[in-house]
């Protein structure tokens, strides 16, 4: 039962980073809340399901073999509270994206450990976008973040520098 919920759960936030990242010419903002309206969707009951993860149920598997003991899944809940937080700046709600920084800005520890460095690249991203929308003369600070995060984007690819491809 624990693989059958986290496929489940790691099914609703694939499903939801397609809603994202797929050309949205089909659907006119009047039907449903816009956009991104099922992406959302998607992302609620991921939370609730990560919420109601179990103790004996395994974590997520983007990035830790971690057993989860505390009843929810914090993988499930740090990358959907990513994929809402870009949500809300695609939307322009800076208010909606701010309420979840702490989430984000959160990394469990699980994921700090963890093997794939697409977790901290992914964060450093956030912090690169969030440092340029928190002030625009924050941009060094955010070229540093964004310089990182290729970084760690490029060796989770196991793309050193010594692999450019021409």
């Amino acid at each position: 039962l624990a693989q059958v919920t986290q496929a489940f759960r790691e099914h609703l936030l694939e499903k939801a980073l397609y809603c994202v990242a797929q050309p949205h010419g089909e659907k006119s903002p009047s039907q449903g809340e816009g956009e991104y309206a099922d992406a959302l969707e998607y992302l609620q009951l991921l939370i609730s399901a990560s919420d109601a993860a179990g103790a004996t149920s395994q974590s997520f598997a983007i990035g830790s073999n971690m057993a989860t003991v505390t009843g929810c899944d914090p993988h499930s809940k740090w990358w959907s509270s990513v994929t809402v937080v870009i949500i809300n700046w695609l939307q322009g709600d800076d208010a909606a994206a701010e309420r979840l920084y702490p989430t984000v800005e959160h990394l469990p520890r699980s994921l700090q450990n963890a093997e794939s460095l697409l977790p901290k690249a992914c964060l450093n991203t956030f912090r690169a976008v969030r440092a340029l929308l928190s002030k625009p003369e924050n941009c060094q600070l955010s070229l540093s973040y964004s310089d990182k995060a290729s970084t760690l984007l490029r060796d989770s690819l196991n793309l050193g520098p010594h692999c450019h491809s021409s």
